[in-house]
């Protein structure tokens, strides 16, 4: 059956008749009562989650966020709207900027939070232009000055991955790197449902289909370490 999308529905009807699982797809849905169907469902859901968390930096996990305006005498920016944008899972340090499309765009710099906290946290605040922000254990993103006047926020993020549950959830990879959930789907079936006679070249497979995904959607993501130096536009992550 050619897919014009791959949902997860998709995803798992494309296997389920690819390998004959459960006699087949008929009557495949996420709500199937089908013990066979259920199994690989459970393993799909568990390979789009471990490989979407293989990297957290993955491309197809950016955002470029603009966010609702900041009042006068702000001092704190308001959070990426998780229906809009997806939960945010690493900051880029250096991407947040006020006004970024104007003629006049401000860019904040980071500062670490122990630093931050103990210079602006614990004093009362100067109304300013901001100069520098700094994010909190809770994900909060603080400025070192309250806001002279309104601002537009912006910046860069990558989104936390949300384990797929509906028949129209897609997983965020581009449509041609999808069939590696499906063979990491038939590998994690195979072994922990004790069906080995359903593998053939998976294992190797998977492996390729993993070097062109990382190739183009993680370049140098395996040497790029995060740096201490608050000056480089590195990541931070939320807890």
């Amino acid at each position: 059956m050619a897919a014009a999308t791959r949902t997860l529905q998709n995803l798992c009807i494309e296997t389920l008749d690819e390998y004959g699982i459960g006699g087949g797809s008929s009557g495949f849905d996420v709500a199937t009562t089908n013990f066979e169907h259920k199994r690989l469902l459970k393993w799909m859901v568990a390979a789009i989650t471990y490989v979407d968390n293989l990297h957290t930096d993955w491309r197809y996990l950016w955002v470029d966020w603009t966010g609702p305006s900041l009042d006068a005498a702000s001092s704190s920016i308001t959070l990426p709207v998780v229906a809009t944008y997806g939960e945010v899972n690493q900051w880029v340090r250096n991407s947040i900027w006020l006004d970024r499309e104007t003629d006049n765009p401000i860019r904040l710099r980071y500062k670490d939070w122990k630093s931050f906290r103990e210079r602006y946290r614990s004093n009362t605040l100067a109304t300013s232009d901001p100069l520098y922000y700094s994010e909190a254990p809770d994900g909060t993103l603080y400025l070192d000055s309250k806001t002279r006047k309104a601002h537009v926020p912006s910046g860069e993020f990558f989104r936390r991955t949300a384990e797929l549950s509906d028949d129209d959830d897609e997983p965020l990879a581009p449509y041609n790197h999808r069939r590696i959930y499906q063979v990491k789907a038939i590998l994690n079936y195979a072994v922990r449902e004790d069906a080995p006679e359903i593998l053939g070249g998976e294992a190797a497979e998977y492996d390729d289909l993993l070097e062109k995904l990382e190739t183009a959607e993680a370049p140098g993501s395996r040497t790029s370490g995060i740096s201490e130096n608050e000056d480089e536009d590195i990541v931070t992550v939320v807890p």
